[in-house]
């Protein structure tokens, strides 16, 4: 098991149902105890540029989206959204018992 496992830029393509059984099975390799942390973005102000100008489409999440996966995928685990500066991509963390 790991002490730390995440992911950054897959769950931006990834259904809620898949979002949540992939949560579940990093979670199963995450050691008790040790940090899951999962990003997904979030509606933003430049979203629009990424969309027009890139033709670049994501499955964007609010953060209760987040914490409702996190809860469905290991209930019991302690859930914290962490944020980075731009604020477009959370991360949710999950540390199980």
């Amino acid at each position: 098991p790991f002490d730390l496992t995440y992911s950054c830029g897959l769950y931006d393509y990834l259904q809620f149902r898949t979002a949540v059984v992939l949560t579940r099975q990093l979670s199963s390799v995450t050691a008790p105890g040790g940090q899951l942390l999962v990003a997904n973005m979030v509606d933003h102000s430049t979203r629009w540029v990424m969309e027009q100008h890139l033709e670049w489409m994501l499955i964007y999440r609010t953060r209760e989206e987040l914490m409702e996966m996190g809860r469905r995928a290991v209930p019991g685990a302690q859930l914290r959204l962490l944020e980075e500066e731009s604020g477009a991509n959370p991360f949710v963390e999950l540390v199980r018992a």
